[in-house]
């Protein structure tokens, strides 16, 4: 660092850090969602403003997921990877550091990812809350971590207000809903 330039304190290490993991993990399923609700609307179609909430534009709410819902029936989920997201698996030693508790990590729209798994089989981590909007993703995971002892399966998860919720008793638990649902 310069002489003249403070060195960056534990906090805004972390916060550093943390923008830069996001920065690498979410924009391609951000990206895709905003693609997906930019589109050009048809001629005659009304536009809505979604900021104005869900009621505002109830056809617009009632098929934001449909397209994903689509893409895991046809098997087109070619974002996932088979391994832990390596900028995880680097940085989080030096995120862990910075927590005087266990953390909680939420993980939104998770499908099946590895990083959940992986998350919470470390011993410091307290809690892991995955979020997906299609069952067919958070079944898939169940089944490919069937250790982990999550069932996904209809009537299997217990209602958690507009959310429905899977656990296996463990610290990790699957949420199935709508993200930008979540209050």
């Amino acid at each position: 660092p310069d002489e003249g330039q403070p060195e960056l304190s534990r906090r805004a290490a972390a916060a550093a850090t943390m923008r830069l993991l996001f920065s690498l993990l979410l924009p391609p399923l951000v990206a895709a969602l905003l693609a997906s609700s930019e589109s050009a609307p048809d001629d005659g179609e009304k536009i809505c403003d979604a900021s104005a909430g869900p009621d505002a534009c109830p056809e617009k709410v009632a098929g934001r997921l449909d397209m994903w819902r689509d893409r895991w029936a046809h098997n087109m989920t070619g974002w996932h990877k088979t391994e832990v997201h390596h900028v995880l698996r680097e940085h989080l030693p030096q995120l862990l550091s910075f927590t005087p508790h266990p953390p909680r990590i939420f993980v939104p729209l998770c499908g099946k990812t590895t990083d959940m798994a992986f998350l919470a089989g470390i011993e410091y981590v307290g809690e892991v809350l995955g979020l997906d909007g299609v069952r067919a993703a958070l079944a898939t995971f169940s089944e490919e971590n069937p250790d982990l002892g999550i069932d996904v399966r209809d009537g299997g998860g217990e209602e958690a207000g507009r959310l429905v919720r899977y656990g296996g008793g463990g610290k990790l638990s699957l949420l199935e809903g709508d993200f930008f649902e979540v209050d």
